[in-house]
């Protein structure tokens, strides 16, 4: 027999017409309805429609009154729950996507810097014309200059462009936008040597860490489909480049120099590799060209792997190589 009282039953009725009770609840509600005569009539009229005849007697009537009554309000507080609920989410995402954003990658800017009075100013520009840029944060600490600039969806409230003007540039030590160096001890690191020295690391023998440092000096826009071979079983330890289309012999001058930079850089920011040698072809003859580290250390005239460790001097390197 079931034991649940009415007034729990007939309370719970409008929720269960609107199909919002638990399985659990319907179960108990079936048993007790099969049984129960009045909470059965009161279940069948509430799902009458509105203005039907409910029940015959006016004390059956103010009861089913009051369950419609019940079920109109959990309706409506349903669904003002659903309407404050999807109202939170759009703002969430308005806030999200128009003001607050995410990290700007520099290679989707133009960056500029310049020191004028004492003064190292930062500027820099989106690239992308429906993005805009919030307001930099700038966070100052132990001799590291820190700006933050995030990407968001252009509004009025955004803008394309951002500058910052740091005073005190001859005591400047460090500034970084987005935990990339763009300005060391008085030099400016441009934006493609910061991607490249983000790439650097010890073993020329990891070809996924190879890989990140070719693509950093787009060596396949530049030289065209390519092969890999890393020869690490002896020294000199190697990493070999063969090109797989021909090159024009009119482009072959400029190509080569291109290859023998890249190899000065890849020297210079991966740790244990002696030397890069290039295989290609031009007018059906096969070429190839080695260079070796001490060669990079030369044209240097420092030691290539502080590169490694200095981005300022990758910088020097990059700069001299007018790559």
């Amino acid at each position: 027999m079931n034991k649940i009282p009415c007034a729990v039953i007939k309370d719970l009725l409008p929720s269960y017409v609107d199909g919002l009770t638990s399985p659990e609840s319907d179960e108990l509600i079936k048993e007790h309805i099969a049984e129960c005569e009045a909470c059965r009539s009161a279940l069948e009229n509430m799902k009458k429609p509105e203005g039907e005849e409910a029940l015959d007697t006016p004390g059956e009537t103010r009861e089913i009154d009051f369950l419609k009554k019940n079920k109109k309000r959990n309706r409506i507080i349903v669904c003002a729950s659903i309407a404050g609920a999807l109202v939170l989410i759009g703002v969430i995402v308005f806030v999200r996507l128009y003001l607050v954003g995410n990290r700007v990658p520099l290679e989707a800017t133009t960056l500029q810097t310049s020191v004028e009075d004492d003064k190292l100013i930062l500027s820099g520009t989106v690239t992308d014309s429906s993005v805009g840029l919030a307001n930099p944060t700038v966070i100052q600490k132990d001799g590291v200059t820190s700006i933050y600039v995030n990407e968001v969806l252009y509004s009025p409230a955004s803008d394309h462009a951002f500058e910052i003007v740091l005073t005190d540039a001859n005591e400047i030590q460090v500034v970084e936008i987005n935990d990339r160096p763009v300005w060391v001890d008085g030099q400016r690191i441009s934006v493609m040597v910061s991607s490249i020295y983000e790439t650097r690391h010890d073993y020329m023998g990891d070809p996924s860490a190879n890989n990140r440092t070719a693509n950093a000096l787009h060596l396949a826009e530049i030289l065209g489909p390519y092969e890999n071979e890393l020869l690490s079983q002896e020294q000199p330890y190697t990493w070999k480049i063969k090109l797989k289309e021909e090159i024009p012999s009119d482009r072959l001058e400029y190509l080569e120099n291109k290859m023998r930079g890249m190899s000065y850089i890849m020297l210079g920011v991966i740790g244990n590799l002696d030397a890069v040698t290039f295989e290609y072809s031009s007018d059906g003859q096969s070429m190839s060209q080695t260079i070796y580290a001490s060669e990079a250390t030369e044209f240097m005239q420092k030691d290539i792997k502080q590169c490694k460790d200095h981005i300022e001097i990758l910088q020097y390197l990059y700069d001299n190589l007018n790559y």
